[in-house]
């Protein structure tokens, strides 16, 4: 079969047995339409013998195609017969199409068997008919044109859409129209009909297996957009079929879409607050005028930034936030947080993070919004220090007065007197100023001195060598040495004996004193603040205290007022407090009830703020919800209150037991409760002496809990 193309110059050996499972018929003539190769569907369509003649039009088929053949060797166009009626001899008609496809010096003929198709009435076959019945179906406008452009077919919304928009009667049939010369002139004035004439060529061309663009096009009734889609025909031929669907509707909603995204623009860029909106995959996407200014983003692409990206990674930590929204939907309200932004400014942001969703779909966004709250914070600050003072809060008057005096005061060397009720917060006086002052990176040693024995007290303030009593096995250094360069807190200064006066004014003018056993006498360096409940005027006019001691340590007198004359304070305790406990026993207090509050603000505190605290904790301990009720505080004389351990803040006045021989330790513990564990304190209410109570103490090995 390939004897004689085997020697021809086109050599198609090598594909030859691909091309005969073709279920199309190929012929290659050269340009005397001598017959170079043909396949075995050829053969079979053709009915050619197995020693064929050279020329082509020397077969049955070849005859009736002599004047097409030589017109498209010379005018190098491809050449379509759609129907072409070959009978063999003694065999039955076979209803066949031919494409011819000059290719350099060449001719390509396909051949395709129609018959089987069978007829319709009009002559078409089916398969025809059922494709022109399924263009006739779509309201799209559809036109079939070949590899030159032609056009070989339209539906009769084509029809329709150019009768109504008065197009030539050749282009409403599609007869003798030539699509690609028609967009081509079209396309010197349309830049639409320029993109698509060269969509329409790459698809012809192989290029691309399909193109599609939005257009919008000029009719009587004023302008529609459309949708051109372009795929190409799966056939040897090739060819395109070109739709074009209404889009008028589509474009109507994105309009009035892109109309809505202009208006929301314009509100997202004219907020005060930062706005910026992060895709799934956590990158920006948008960010507002606000939010570039604050975070100092300049106009950098915001497609390349993750959270982590912005102001120098400062946000990072809230990535983790951004993940919980992102993927669990969790919304974050008014988080504070503190960033320095590159340009080394410190600003402090409140920021929301809400989850948000496009559309229907389930793929969520994420909305941060921040507000720039520096200079309300800064604000803020200015006021929460003019309330507070280290750990001593209040905004009344006196304690005011106070802060003022104590920020005068610390930076000196004198010796400080705190005078105050018990649980006034004298220690947190003493504290502060050691604090305030230049001091502050050397020791604080507080003693309290209602709590020891006159011999325990002086070894405890001015140590003891080796061997000074018994039990003193080694040389020990006293509190005024470990505070050298510091400060000391002699606290319950009142109740200190006449000898320990003695020696503590020694101190106090040299600066000089000896430890307990030893002749040496050392020097040391240290602030004396000193603090008592007492009153040391009547303590001196009755001779209990020495006068000389008295001028000495009241150099500068602070005296803290009670609660109870500050009761303006309250509120801001109460707040204080609620910080504090929500933090150590684990709760979620929003607030105190307004009955609560009225119910404290009654109430006379004899314990002062340590009372208040003790009742706050306590209240914090019953309350199981987020507000702090009435019934949480359990004050003497309410309901419940029975049932709880009482404290000195509970008993405004305590009845004085008469005096007995023996002390039982059950009533020793009590009033030391009651007393919150002041030997003074005890010792005055029991009616003994305080180196009595202590002995007590003692003997029965009682610590506080």
């Amino acid at each position: 079969m390939y004897s004689e193309w085997k020697n021809r110059e086109l050599k198609l050996s090598d594909i030859g047995k691909s091309l005969d499972h073709l279920q199309e018929g190929f012929i290659v003539l050269d340009r005397d339409a001598n017959i170079l190769f043909y396949n075995s569907r050829s053969e079979e369509l053709l009915n050619l013998d197995k020693n064929p003649p050279e020329q082509f039009h020397q077969t049955s088929i070849g005859k009736q195609l002599i004047p097409l053949i030589s017109e498209c060797i010379s005018t190098g166009e491809n050449q379509n017969l759609s129907h072409v009626e070959h009978t063999a001899q003694g065999l039955e008609a076979k209803r066949l199409r031919l494409f011819l496809e000059p290719v350099e010096n060449h001719v390509y003929v396909f051949v395709r068997d129609m018959y089987y198709l069978g007829r319709t009435s009009d002559g078409v076959s089916e398969n025809e008919a059922f494709s022109l019945a399924v263009m006739n179906s779509l309201i799209a406008v559809i036109a079939v044109i070949d590899v030159k452009g032609r056009i070989l077919a339209v539906n009769d919304a084509w029809k329709k859409f150019a009768g109504d928009n008065g197009a030539s009667l050749k282009t409403v049939r599609g007869a003798e129209v030539n699509y690609l010369e028609i967009t081509h002139a079209a396309a010197q004035n349309d830049k639409y009909a320029e993109q698509a004439y060269e969509g329409i060529q790459d698809v012809l061309n192989g290029k691309l297996p399909v193109f599609r663009m939005e257009y919008s096009f000029d009719l009587p009734l004023g302008a529609a957009w459309f949708e051109m889609y372009v795929s190409r025909l799966q056939r040897v031929e090739g060819g395109a079929v070109i739709s074009h669907y209404s889009i008028d509707n589509r474009k109507i909603a994105e309009l009035e879409t892109q109309k809505h995204r202009t208006q929301l623009n314009a509100v997202f860029q004219s907020v005060n607050d930062g706005l910026l909106t992060f895709s799934s995959e956590y990158k920006l996407e948008m960010a507002n005028d606000a939010a570039r200014k604050i975070l100092e983003m300049g106009d950098s692409n915001t497609d390349a930034h993750t959270l982590s990206d912005l102001a120098d990674g400062e946000l990072s930590y809230l990535e983790k936030s951004l993940e919980k929204t992102l993927l669990k939907g969790w919304s974050i309200r008014d988080y504070q947080i503190e960033l320095t932004l590159p340009s080394g400014l410190h600003k402090v942001l409140m920021v929301s993070m809400i989850p948000m969703r496009e559309g229907g779909s389930g793929v969520r966004k994420a909305l941060l919004v921040f507000r720039d709250v520096t200079r309300l914070y800064t604000l803020q600050q200015e006021v929460d220090e003019r309330r507070s003072l280290g750990k001593l809060i209040g905004a009344s008057k006196p304690m005011q007065e106070i802060f003022k005096f104590i920020q005068q005061l610390a930076p000196t060397k004198s010796t400080v007197l705190v005078l105050g009720e018990s649980g006034t917060g004298k220690g947190m006086i003493a504290n502060l100023l050691h604090q305030l002052s230049d001091r502050r990176e050397k020791p604080f040693v507080a003693v309290n001195c209602a709590a020891l024995s006159d011999s325990v007290l002086q070894s405890e303030l001015f140590g003891h060598v080796r061997g000074a009593y018994t039990g003193a096995v080694t040389d020990r250094v006293g509190r005024f040495e470990a505070a050298s360069g510091g400060t000391i807190f002699l606290d319950e200064i009142g109740d200190i004996s006449p000898i320990m006066q003695a020696a503590l004014l020694r101190v106090l003018e040299e600066g000089k004193f000896e430890r307990v056993g030893d002749s040496k006498t050392r020097t040391v360096d240290v602030r004396i603040v000193t603090a008592t409940n007492q009153h040391l005027e009547e303590k001196v006019e009755d001779g209990t205290f020495r006068k000389d001691l008295y001028y000495r340590l009241n150099v500068m007198a602070i005296n803290l007022p009670p609660l109870r004359e500050r009761m303006d304070d309250l509120p801001l305790l109460l707040e204080e407090f609620r910080k504090h406990f929500n933090g150590e026993i684990g709760r979620q207090v929003k607030r105190f009830s307004p009955e609560a509050v009225n119910m404290l603000q009654r109430w006379q505190f004899p314990g002062n703020i340590r009372e208040l605290r003790n009742i706050v904790e306590r209240a914090f301990i019953l309350c199981q919800d987020d507000v702090i009720l009435p019934v949480h505080l359990q004050l003497p004389g309410t309901p419940g209150s029975e049932s709880l351990p009482s404290d000195s803040s509970a008993k405004p006045q305590i009845t004085k037991p008469e005096k007995t021989k023996t002390l039982t330790v059950d009533l020793l513990l009590e009033t030391l409760e009651l007393s919150n564990w002041n030997i003074s304190e005890t010792a005055r209410r029991l009616g003994y002496t305080r180196q009595y109570v202590h002995q007590r103490i003692k003997k029965y090995r009682l610590r506080k809990e």
